[in-house]
């Protein structure tokens, strides 16, 4: 119980409901139960006519719910992130409306909530200030409520005596804050409680002068020494005709570091480079940084309240949809107008999706368009509570959208250069191109004169005609385009100044190799972005590769007959790159291995090169051989081709393919009719799909054709095969590393060829796999955990076991050891390559336990086969799905601290920031034992087993020894 008051209740009536500020209670019902003297003075109304009655009567009639308003700034005021008060409109009793200074907190007292609201006129005259005495009292019934309001208020209420300078009474709640009792805070001077006394004195006397005022300027101090900001309110008073001052002070000191985290966060929010904002449920913009505003072309003032959806392309009317329908182009969803945008939003609330991604054009307020990358999410709320908005972030993706226009622009250029037969024609397109991709229409393109040894206009644009008009030719010792030349690199020269064609525009030198160079001017004082210079020399290099082309065919015309065989050579070599490079293409976009072989299989023998393809997948042991799919045969040939053995596929060619890696191309001649001489060729090739070492298929192709299958097809051919094996084991490799649900097959194995099952049988022991890596000659490194044996005895039977080439001790321990052996295969890795990989193998006397891991998506009888091809007599005994957990780093941290002991642990720390571990060291293992005050042999030790399980819990040995 806190310690009884001095003052009689009357003090209570005149002090805690000061003059300077009218007090009301109500409960939560919003009936008032208390009223202070100065309510009279500022909206007419004596105690006896409120309370009792409904709070409502003193708003106005339009004011919906006057209690759920009180509830909302009382709110506020506990979260303290903003000020408090705030400026609100009452009904006086004679039924004016005037302007007050309100403010509502919360008490809880008996099981009951109250909420006081404190009520200041805007302006109080000389004729209003309160009189030096205070008269009057409230009813009976409530004047022991007073008291009860100072002795539980959230506050802390002091009151000074300012004749003798003293504290004469304070509430529990100062005792609190201030971290002194009641006693000790009577006994103390009043400046005692400031951390700045001047700036406390000038505070009083305003009060004494002004008869209240109010600051949050002022720190005090508590009893431990620390200094807290708050928040005053102080009124003049007079008890028994003695001047005192009644304060109210509020620690605002989270209030001040919720504002700083605030303000930070909006500076943070205003310094980013995109639109960050959030809207209501109807779209309109209720918060919008700096970012946006630029974005829109439109003032923060002028977007807030207004919809996101007005600034939609599809939402202008003047704005016809040909005019952004090119912006469209992506994979994202695309939003144009309010119709799309409420489906995006929609979709958003009802998928489990944090984060929805929509494209969106928007109408700037400069009428430009401006394609946008929307990333927006819905606004917290409270636990079922209803649909507030969302926050997002805009992201100007013109430069993205225009690079992508150039790429297509660039494509559709290559094929116009294609079909230029000549040099001129070469170039003219060359010179289209610059002005559709690049925008700059002043180009020229000269070639190399070997006779006058200077470059020569071949092509000029109209505009760039001007410009050649009134300079000497391009010289090679001279100018900038003989530089490039000469150089055989690009020269970008950015203007002095923006004077029109003065000889200081910018300019752009590409060499187009030995045969010329292409130039660029522009008048813009930006000159060449890097971008221009890139997508330029890409073209450059498109055009230098036609020219090359050009020259070839020109040379070619020597002879009519050389000249057809060579045009259609190179003609098949060029559809021949352009069908591999497609089918690259396709296999980027393609996820699974079915795709991709069908897509191959029907782009080869749809092409006019080639017949058919087929392709079949080889097992992990190179042995058996499975027609997959294929494409331009005959139905029931893929059935015929099962029942043939390797050997016999593809007229031998596979079996080769498959030995070799390499291509493998049989050509024959099909006699129909002796008496004819021209007897047709059938030309036959098997690719392997491989990936390293690994071939998982291989792709048989035939043709009537003999440029089909020249040496540069070949080379792209295997190429492609390369692409395709390299692609499945990606997709294989993806499927097991990124798969949360895995599929566990467990076997027993009691084959000798598995290391584990060998060495516990020979020597009637445990044996555990502990992992395998590859070493830089091709073979696998194996080790193998034995226990219950010698090393010695270990050693020997290792040297036994013909798939082994070495062995050596790596770690002895009691009565186990650690081996690592040599082989020129391994299980393992031949697991991996088929999408799946070994969790454990281990064995007990010759019986062996070894579990597989292979992603939901892979084929699961092909895994058993595989792995039952190594060990013909193992038996799958258990397959469960289980979810792969995912550990944290911290967790991951966590464990290793676990497994430390505190010297391991202190001489890890000690070691890492005294440098042990940089390079060159910044101390020695001697630098830090000393420090650490032990021997550096006891030193060495610990951080040998710290290093040592640090290593086991990063490659999953869970095998430790006793310390």
């Amino acid at each position: 119980m806190p310690p009884a008051s001095t003052f009689d209740e009357s003090f209570f009536q005149e002090v805690v409901f000061s003059p300077g500020e009218g007090i009301l209670s109500i409960d939560d019902g919003g009936v008032v139960v208390f009223t202070s003297q100065p309510i009279e003075r500022i909206l007419g109304y004596g105690p006896d006519e409120l309370v009792g009655g409904p709070v409502d009567r003193l708003f106005p009639p339009e004011h919906e719910d006057p209690l759920e308003t009180i509830r909302r700034e009382a709110k506020r005021a506990s979260t303290g992130v903003d000020d408090t008060t705030t400026n609100i409109t009452l009904v006086h009793a004679d039924g004016r409306n005037i302007s007050v200074d309100f403010s509502a907190d919360s008490t809880e007292y008996d099981e009951t909530r109250f909420f006081t609201l404190r009520i200041r006129a805007w302006r109080v005259h000389e004729d209003q200030r309160p009189p030096p005495v205070v008269e009057s009292r409230p009813p009976k019934a409530n004047r022991r409520f007073p008291q009860k309001v100072f002795r539980h208020s959230n506050e802390a209420i002091l009151v000074f005596d300012t004749n003798s300078d003293e504290i004469v009474e304070c509430n529990p709640r100062a005792c609190e804050r201030f971290g002194y009792s009641r006693e000790e805070l009577l006994s103390f001077s009043p400046s005692n409680l400031y951390s700045d006394e001047e700036a406390f004195t000038a505070f009083i006397e305003e009060v004494l002068e002004d008869g209240s005022s109010w600051t949050n300027e002022l720190n005090c101090r508590a009893s431990d020494g620390e200094t807290f900001p708050t928040e005053i309110s102080a009124t003049l008073l007079y008890v028994d005709g003695e001047p005192h001052v009644l304060v109210f002070a509020r620690d605002v000191s989270e209030r001040r570091e919720q504002q700083r985290e605030v303000e930070q966060y909006r500076t943070i929010v205003e310094a980013v480079g995109e639109g960050i904002y959030a809207a209501d449920d109807e779209f309109r913009f209720t918060v919008v940084n700096e970012g946006t505003a630029e974005l829109t072309g439109y003032t923060k003032d002028e977007l807030i309240g207004t919809p996101l959806t007005h600034l939609l392309a599809g939402e202008v009317d003047q704005v016809d949809r040909s005019e952004y329908e090119a912006l469209l182009t992506g994979e994202r969803y695309t939003v144009v107008d309010a119709e799309s945008a409420r489906t995006a939003r929609d979709e958003l609330l009802e998928s489990d999706r944090g984060v929805m991604r929509v494209e969106a054009p928007i109408y700037t307020k400069d009428g430009e368009i401006v394609p946008l990358e929307i990333r927006f999410s819905e606004l917290p709320t409270e636990p079922d509570g209803d649909f507030q908005g969302t926050t997002g972030v805009l992201i100007d993706v013109s430069e993205h959208k225009e690079y992508e226009r150039r790429l297509g622009a660039l494509n559709g250029a290559s094929q116009e250069l294609t079909q230029a037969t000549d040099r001129d024609a070469i170039a003219w397109a060359a010179l289209n191109a610059v002005e559709r991709i690049l925008g700059f229409d002043v180009s020229c393109i000269r070639t190399f004169n070997s006779e006058t040894n200077s470059l020569e206009p071949t092509a000029v644009t109209d505009a760039a005609r001007q410009l050649i008009d009134v300079r000497p030719a391009f010289d090679l010792e001279v100018t900038l385009a003989g530089r490039a030349y000469r150089n055989g690199e690009s020269i970008v020269h950015q203007p002095s100044s923006n004077e029109s064609f003065s000889g200081d525009e910018a300019s752009l030198h590409l060499p187009l190799g030995r045969h010329g160079t292409l130039s660029v001017f522009t008048e813009s004082a930006d000159g060449f972005t890097e971008a221009d210079v890139q997508i330029a020399e890409v073209l450059s290099a498109t055009v230098t590769s036609h020219f090359e082309r050009a020259e070839r065919e020109r040379e070619l015309q020597k002879s009519e007959a050389e000249c057809r065989d060579q045009r259609d050579q190179l003609d098949t070599l060029n559809r021949i790159n352009a069908l591999v490079q497609n089918l690259i293409g396709e296999l980027i976009e393609a996820g699974m291995r079915e795709t991709i072989e069908e897509r191959v299989c029907q782009q080869l023998a749809a092409s006019s090169l080639y017949e058919y393809a087929w392709i079949a997948e080889v097992g992990v042991t190179g042995e058996d051989v499975v027609v997959k799919t294929g494409a331009g045969i005959e139905e029931g040939y893929l059935d015929a081709l099962d029942n043939m053995s390797v050997s016999q596929l593809g007229k031998g060619t596979v079996e080769q393919a498959i030995e070799t890696g390499e291509i493998n191309v049989v050509r024959q001649y099909l006699i129909e009719d002796e008496a004819d001489d021209a007897d047709e060729l059938e030309v036959t090739a098997a690719v392997a799909l491989q990936y390293g070492a690994r071939v998982y298929g291989v792709l048989v192709v035939n043709a009537t054709r003999e440029d089909a299958f020249s040496k540069q097809a070949q080379a792209g051919l295997e190429v492609l095969g390369d692409a395709i094996g390299f692609t499945i084991n990606a997709i294989q490799s993806k499927e097991l590393l990124l798969s949360d649900e895995i599929v566990e097959l467990e076997f027993t194995v009691s084959d000798a060829r598995n290391v584990p099952v060998y060495f516990s049988e020979k020597l009637g022991c445990r044996c555990r796999l502990e992992g395998t890596t590859l070493n830089g000659e091709g073979n696998y490194l194996c080790y193998i955990r034995v226990e219950g044996t010698s090393v010695e005895d270990a050693l020997e039977v290792a040297d036994r076991m013909d798939s082994i080439t070495d062995a050596r001790l790596i770690q002895e321990h009691d009565n186990e050891c650690l081996l690592e052996v040599v082989r020129a295969e391994s299980v393992p890795d031949a697991m991996i390559d088929i999408g799946a990989s070994i969790r454990s193998a281990d064995a007990d006397n010759g019986e062996g336990t070894v579990i597989l891991e292979a992603p939901q998506t892979a084929d699961i009888r092909k895994v058993v086969q595989a792995f039952q091809s190594f060990y013909p007599d193992s038996e799958l005994v258990a397959k469960r799905e289980v979810d792969r957990s995912v550990q944290t780093a911290a967790e991951f941290r966590d464990e290793v601290d676990d497994r430390l002991t505190d010297k391991q642990r202190m001489a890890a720390k000690s070691a890492y920031y005294a440098g042990y571990f940089d390079w060159p060291r910044e101390s020695t293992a001697e630098d830090v034992a000393e420090l650490m005050g032990i021997s550096s042999a006891t030193f060495h030790q610990h951080i040998r087993k710290a290093e040592r399980k640090l290593m086991a819990s990063l490659f999953g040995d869970t095998h430790e020894h006793s310390e």
